[in-house]
């Protein structure tokens, strides 16, 4: 059983953690994995019980999301079948590195991607800073040659987020807007739409493999729940290019401490 102070702690940070989820569109894994390691786990366990947690947030957030006409359900599907097998092979290689070497490779990996968004706002090149545009289900044209030249691209999405127990939002979000022309707003929503999928294909390979710790996901679980409720009302609030900058900051600020954290540098 997971003690009370550590039940809080988990509650807390879920809230916290749920709410800046579903704000900036990623499932939370790249906040949730590194206060796992920092509570003692392996980054096998951090990973695979972060991905319960991710699931919850995708789901509620998800929910919230349909109803404001966010979703564009179309391309959140397509993308789904290219993310999943992704995902479960991301899974299956966790086995066959050490902590500290997931450590580092996701760091650098989380560090990258906020260096490209901070520089695609400063440069304002291709980002949506409009306010929300509501829009229903299939709505967005989605032009067939610029899909398929991102399918390699969402395809290893899927396997970051199997490998290092994150939604895959990291990657889908910066190739909605930057490379298929979606609001901040449409592409945070049907980057958590897509999460459901992923997620749950993740956190069932990671659970055969016996990386999930139950007694953990359960505070987790309730704080991502509310923070996700939370947040998926505030972003209607919230310009697009202050989406980006609070995603970005983020990613960066988390890869500079799991780079450090890893002992590998």
């Amino acid at each position: 059983m997971v003690e009370l102070i550590t039940f809080l702690i988990l509650l807390v940070i879920g809230v916290i953690i749920g709410t800046l989820s579903s704000l900036i569109g990623i499932g939370g894994g790249s906040l949730i994995v590194p206060t796992l390691i920092l509570l003692g786990f392996s980054a096998q366990n951090a990973i695979g019980t972060s991905l319960v947690a991710v699931f919850a947030i995708s789901i509620s957030s998800s929910y919230v999301y349909i109803k404001q006409n966010q979703i564009s359900i179309h391309l959140g599907i397509l993308t789904a079948f290219v993310t999943i097998p992704g995902a479960l092979i991301g899974a299956f290689v966790t086995g066959y590195l050490s902590s500290n070497t997931l450590e580092l490779f996701f760091g650098i990996f989380l560090l990258l991607i906020a260096i490209r968004m901070i520089s695609k706002i400063i440069s304002r090149n291709k980002l949506s800073y409009t306010d929300n545009v509501s829009l229903k289900g299939n709505s967005i044209n989605i032009l067939k040659k610029n899909f398929l030249l991102v399918i390699p691209i969402l395809f290893g999405s899927g396997i970051i987020a199997g490998l290092f127990g994150v939604g895959g939002g990291i990657i889908v979000v910066p190739v909605f807007v930057l490379m298929l022309g979606l609001t901040m707003h449409n592409a945070v929503a049907t980057s958590l739409f897509i999460m459901v999928f992923t997620a749950f294909t993740g956190l069932i390979a990671h659970a055969a493999l016996g990386n999930i710790i139950i007694d953990y996901t359960i505070p987790l679980i309730i704080g991502v729940i509310l923070g996700s409720q939370i947040g998926s009302r505030l972003i209607v609030k919230i310009r697009g290019i202050t989406l980006g900058l609070i995603f970005a900051i983020m990613m960066l600020i988390v890869s500079g401490y799991i780079i450090i954290n890893s002992g590998i540098i």
